[in-house]
């Protein structure tokens, strides 16, 4: 029986899991939220139903979701108001007998702490009750996370409502994608393209903070396998909401160095690494100016303030995780996978610069 899965996000996530579920689930048939109309034929090549709208059109999400037997969430993890309109639709189904099921896409910022101030202890996915207790309501995504949890991601909202939700926390993601149109990350390109600025590699801080990663081809794999998880377990399972998602641990500064030796062999950096520290306030802006919205270097200070701690929050800080519920289903990178520096080295640099993505919005 062929079932409806309902994807919002078709950019480097999901247009990777496409990539994945087309081949590997024929017995879905798939409808993406699309903006414009030349997406929308390139989805409909491809088997998928294009509907059009955005983020904003809450009643076309919500009708979406209430007629979906699965909904994928993976456009920005901090859209609160598609996420509102996808749980409007799955509390409002007209026939509640058969399961649905809601992955929504947040990430591991959520558990970041700035390396400044303190070092991130491990998380594990097994501790749901210690996730909720050890994480700050103001946390990035945390907003989006906690308004799932509450209106439907627990034992009684579950049940009510015949769903089975899934909260996947990725945390860097590097590789390149395979879906029909966005093929690159943030981070690697943010430093890429603030290396090619400066002439030099950038660190924010010290760069001895440790964060997770995982390759994007493995992140959509993992999808699936979630997916196959809940499709087999019943609507208020004991397990909690939380997925982490990691292959590895680095630290920041290796990732910088690793762009800037890089980009040396095109000629486009001196190889070496600038550590920035908390009175670099304007060299950060001016490095990551295409980062944020035109206009920031010349804004205002809190602007430029507010901005800079958003870079410290993105490359300045730690955050650890351990992917055991995934590890627990067998889930692991797959066979010949480069780990982050390698393929950064030998595989995203190369594209970025074929592609002259100095030209390319973040």
């Amino acid at each position: 029986m062929t079932k409806q899965l309902f994807l919002l996000g078709t950019g480097f996530i999901g247009g990777t899991l496409l990539s994945e579920l087309l081949p590997k689930r024929p017995d879905l048939s798939i409808t993406a939220l699309v903006r414009s109309d030349d997406n929308a034929a390139q989805l409909k090549a491809l088997g998928v139903q294009p509907l059009k709208g955005r983020l904003e059109d809450g009643e076309i999400i919500a009708e979406a979701a209430s007629k979906a037997d699965i909904i994928v969430h993976a456009a920005t993890a901090d859209d609160l108001p598609s996420v509102r309109a996808v749980i409007k639709g799955i509390k409002e189904r007209s026939n509640k007998s058969s399961k649905i099921i809601y992955i929504h896409t947040s990430g591991a910022g959520v558990i970041s702490k700035d390396a400044r101030i303190s070092k991130c202890d491990l998380f594990t996915d097994l501790d749901p009750e210690g996730i909720d207790q050890r994480v700050s309501d103001s946390a990035p995504h945390r907003n989006v996370d906690l308004f799932i949890r509450d209106e439907l991601a627990n034992a009684h909202s579950e049940r009510e409502n015949n769903a089975s939700v899934a909260i996947l926390l990725p945390p860097i993601i590097y590789g390149l994608g395979t879906g029909p149109f966005n093929k690159f990350s943030i981070s690697v390109p943010a430093l890429y393209r603030a290396t090619i600025k400066q002439g030099t590699g950038i660190s924010v801080g010290e760069g001895s903070n440790q964060c997770d990663a995982v390759h994007v081809c493995d992140l959509a794999n993992a999808y699936l396998r979630i997916l196959e998880e809940l499709e087999k377990t019943e609507p208020g399972s004991i397990g909690g909401p939380y997925w982490f998602a990691e292959t590895e641990q680095f630290d920041l500064f290796s990732l910088s160095q690793c762009v800037s030796t890089a980009l040396q062999s095109y000629g486009k950096s001196d190889g070496k690494v600038i550590k920035a520290s908390d009175h670099d306030q304007d060299l950060l802006i001016n490095a990551f100016a295409d980062f944020f919205p035109p206009g920031l270097v010349d804004a205002d200070v809190e602007t430029k303030a507010n901005a800079a701690a958003i870079l410290w929050g993105a490359f300045g800080s730690d955050a650890r995780s351990s992917a055991d519920r995934l590890r627990g289903l067998g889930w692991c990178p797959a066979p010949g996978r480069l780990p982050i520096l390698e393929s950064v080295e030998k595989e995203e640099i190369p594209e970025l610069i074929k592609q002259n993505c100095c030209d390319i919005q973040i």
